[in-house]
């Protein structure tokens, strides 16, 4: 049975047999061509070395291999037949549907140029150096992440996948979240766009107000301020846009101004910081231990040194950030010291209710049932009693990053000063 050999760079040699093919109408009845007759015959005119489409045209190229040889031509260009896009119900993309395209997932969902190209060379290719997955494409890898001379660098098409690609709007997020991030450390490294001039001075963040070491460039202290707070948030996986990650950003640069409706926490853990998040979800934070806990903790951070609220050794900029304040990153987590006051706060506040003098100030009658349901209730005082009004104190939010990273990225001073604004707004 006679047949036609296709050699195609994903598939190999694919056999055809001649019974399998068609006839088909290679000049229509008014002189015009098809398809079929044309683009061998563009092909061949314009010496065309690839041929790279979709798997779905790979039933039409015995077809073409033969009017290749009918033309004479000795040497065919390169066959590429790539899988298919498939949507999340594992469909064919296809525009009449409304399915997205490259265009709408610029505009629509600004998405960057990088990300975009980065998502789109994944759809069924998988770079030498990408960590394993369980499949091709699945899973977050950082060695997914790539820029666009890493992708012309690596990129092959015989690495792609003779498998058929999901588009996953997910995927596209965590993408675009992780080249968001590295745009904004490269503008603020030194020599960066952010990096900015030299000084003397400068300001720490939490937009507190703080002397820089006389000999140590505020450029690059502000610098490595940002790229630690972006490692930070780096490590609470919370933001994909320039916008979201923008909103994560303010509240560990700026103090937040808790007196307004919009600067109360989110009730929940929703992608970016809510702007119009209601009062109602201050209250979520807040209880009837707050303020007195509150005021234990600013007395306990107040007689700590500056080295209590050291950043971690582990986050990038953290050494200059800390050099900043005239000492040394922490080996460890950040903030030991200072997270290590915030528990014992706890501890002391509750052993304070098993004298019938409330910490407060207020004395229950004793015996009373108000004061012993009291004093069994903070018996057992959880650490969260705390930590959901500290968080809001200094962020104004009820969700983010590690509370420790925030205390380490704010310092002693913007700490203190944040803590005093929250119960001063409480009051």
């Amino acid at each position: 049975m006679a047949s036609t050999t296709v050699r195609d760079t994903v598939l190999g040699s694919v056999v055809f047999s001649h019974s399998a093919v068609d006839d088909c109408v290679l000049l229509k009845s008014d002189g015009w061509p098809t398809y079929h007759l044309a683009s061998v015959v563009d092909d061949v005119t314009m010496k065309i070395s690839d041929v790279i489409r979709g798997q779905e045209w790979l039933a039409s190229a015995p077809k073409h291999a033969l009017v290749y040889a009918g033309l004479g031509v000795q040497r065919l260009p390169r066959f590429t037949h790539l899988p298919l896009l498939l949507g999340a119900d594992r469909r064919k993309l296809s525009k009449r549907r409304g399915d997205a395209s490259v265009r709408s997932a610029r505009d629509a969902l600004a998405v960057s140029p990088e990300a975009l190209l980065n998502f789109v060379a994944f759809l069924g290719w998988t770079p030498p150096t990408a960590a394993a997955h369980s499949a091709p494409g699945e899973g977050n890898a950082e060695d997914d992440v790539l820029s666009v001379a890493e992708l012309a660098e690596h990129f092959a098409l015989t690495g792609v996948h003779r498998s058929n690609a999901v588009v996953d709007r997910r995927r596209l997020d965590w993408m675009q979240g992780r080249h968001v991030r590295r745009a904004l450390q490269a503008a603020w490294t030194p020599g960066g766009q952010g990096a900015g001039g030299q000084g003397a001075g400068g300001q720490r963040a939490g937009g507190d107000a703080a002397a820089v070491p006389p000999g140590v460039s505020a450029a690059k202290v502000a610098s490595e301020t940002m790229i630690a707070a972006v490692s930070v948030l780096d490590s609470h996986e919370r933001a994909d846009t320039p916008l979201e990650l923008g909103a994560l950003l303010q509240p560990l640069l700026f103090a937040p101004d808790l007196t307004a409706v919009a600067a109360m926490p989110a009730a929940g853990g929703s992608a970016a910081v809510n702007a119009l998040a209601t009062a109602e979800a201050r209250v979520a934070a807040w209880n009837e231990d707050a303020a007195p806990l509150l005021q234990l903790l600013l007395a306990e951070w107040e007689a700590l040194p500056e080295a209590a609220f050291s950043l971690s050794a582990a986050l990038p900029g953290a050494a200059e950030v800390m050099a900043g304040r005239g000492c040394a990153a922490a080996e460890g987590g950040s903030a030991p010291q200072a997270m290590a006051a915030v528990k014992a706060t706890v501890k002391a506040f509750a052993k304070a209710a098993a004298s019938d003098a409330a910490p407060d100030g207020q004395v229950p009658a004793a015996g009373s049932s108000a004061g012993e349901a009291r004093k069994a209730k903070r018996k057992k005082l959880p650490a969260s009693r705390l930590m959901l009004p500290l968080r809001w104190a200094l962020t104004g939010q009820s969700v983010g990053p590690a509370l420790g990273d925030v205390v380490g990225l704010l310092g002693r001073e913007a700490c203190l000063a944040r803590l005093r604004a929250a119960l001063q707004a409480a009051a």
